[in-house]
């Protein structure tokens, strides 16, 4: 197996395939010793993640180099080690590489508002949040679409400028997270012609039954009521498996997304792991967080025959505490331009220094954001808005906005007349009954006319 790295060609064995939680596929590479990169080539590679192309038996691979580790082996000589070197890499495919690279240079908000589309809760998330950039589950999109944004909800999200996809993405999972434990993160293959994130989560509805052969590494099965420090809470198994080809499986392991193993030839194949989730192990669900491949190459590995690999899981008690959401509220400037009279409950607003995103998750200008006001007290007070009035917008993640006020002003006039003044063109007071007591004096004054209904009446205290 030979890696090419500025175009020079490097001898690598013992590949290590990682599939884990909140990551692209990883690869892990030695080097032959003393054949590697310097050091400052190490440094140019890993800061550029310079693409590099593995090789072996007639396949070929693009990878991403985004990190070196040096480490000692012992030798057959008492008291000394030899060095080698372990190449990090990334299957990144370049579509998913660019889109995570993207960001809004202005302020951006995200609205589910079935008032006006008829996008529901699992596409908005799918679609408008992450640009058609995942593929959810049956149990995946029910939860989204009916739990986290239930059917004619509306539902708010704000990205500030410069914030890249990746982030986004990893701050949105951590919201949807806090709110429903069982979505536990994302995973990315190596997809160029369909969806290339997929969302690890509990929501499986047919778990893998682990066979006896998988067995225990190291320590045992851990009890989330023992505490992180027992083993950081996880602990692995390990099994064999035969082909005549380990490393023909590598493309496959990257780029079936799914837990389907229709595709591969080898025996046991149903035992294999494809993706980050749940398993079932003597009689118990556990949450499998990692997948780790090791594929000897040739007799390089003493501890396998030349046709086996190994598969170790990671796993962990699938009750996992939800994380905090990392989205946080904001008050955002806006004018008010109408109201939703489909529900009159929802009013149109314009916002200043931000835009809401289209359908492609493009911003547009000419889109209203839609908030709710909330009354001072009760419902029978009314305030009419004109067009175009100042308001503050409170924006709560994956909510309906609500309208705080206007910020008031110091106006010296009104600070003379009175403690409380309403100025407006036109005030209506209506009811059943109407009381207006002052201990020394009531006041009715207008500079052209005052009128008084059809009957008059005045006490005689």
């Amino acid at each position: 197996m030979e890696i090419t790295l500025n175009g020079i060609n490097y001898s690598v064995y013992k590949p290590k395939l990682i599939l884990e939680v909140n990551s692209c596929p990883k690869l892990e590479l030695h080097f032959g010793h003393g054949d590697y990169p310097s050091v400052d080539d190490q440094i140019e590679l890993t800061s550029t993640n310079a693409e590099a192309t593995l090789s072996w038996a007639g396949c070929e691979l693009k990878i991403q180099v985004v990190g070196f580790e040096y480490g000692t082996v012992p030798t057959k000589i008492p008291n000394k080690n030899a060095p080698y070197l372990v190449m990090t890499g990334l299957f990144l495919p370049e579509k998913l590489q660019k889109w995570f690279k993207q960001s809004p240079q202005s302020t951006l908000i995200y609205q589910k508002n079935e008032l006006i589309d008829s996008e529901k809760g699992d596409e908005f998330f799918a679609n408008k949040l992450l640009n058609g950039k995942i593929q959810l589950r049956d149990g995946e999109r029910e939860i989204l679409k009916n739990k986290l944004f239930p059917p004619n909800s509306i539902a708010t999200f704000l990205r500030p400028p410069q914030q890249d996809n990746f982030s986004f993405l990893c701050h949105l999972i951590d919201f949807i997270n806090s709110k429903e434990p069982t979505i536990i993160g994302w995973t990315a293959f190596q997809l160029e012609d369909a969806p290339p994130l997929r969302l690890v989560s509990l929501s499986n509805h047919k778990l893998l039954k682990l066979d006896k052969n998988w067995k225990p590494r190291g320590q045992f099965s851990t009890n989330r009521y023992a505490g992180q420090s027992w083993t950081s809470g996880n602990f692995e198994l390990i099994r064999n498996f035969s082909s005549n080809n380990p490393l023909d499986l590598l493309p496959d392991l990257i780029t079936i997304g799914k837990q389907d193993t229709t595709d591969i030839d080898i025996q046991n194949k149903e035992q294999l792991v494809l993706i980050p989730g749940l398993v079932h192990f003597h009689n118990r669900a556990y949450f499998c967080r990692t997948i780790t491949y090791q594929f000897p190459e040739q007799a390089k590995d003493s501890d396998f025959k030349d046709s086996d690999f190994s598969v170790i899981l990671t796993l962990t008690e699938p009750h996992q505490p939800p994380k905090a959401s990392p989205l946080y509220w904001q008050l955002v400037d806006c004018q008010f331009q109408g109201w939703e009279e489909s529900t009159g409950e929802q009013i149109k607003l314009k916002l200043e220094n931000a835009a809401i995103a289209n359908s492609e998750g493009e911003p547009d200008s000419e889109k209203s954001l839609y908030a709710q006001v909330l009354s001072p007290t009760a419902s029978s007070i009314y305030l009419k808005y004109q067009k175009d009035e100042k308001m503050r917008c409170l924006l709560i993640p994956g909510e309906l906005p609500i309208v705080l006020g206007s910020v008031q002003s110091y106006n010296e006039d009104f600070e003379k007349q009175a403690d409380l003044v309403i100025h407006t063109e036109h005030i209506a007071l209506s009811g059943e009954q109407m009381t207006i007591e002052a201990k020394k004096q009531v006041s009715i004054k207008g500079n052209e006319v005052v009128k008084i209904g059809n009957k008059v009446e005045v006490g005689s205290d």
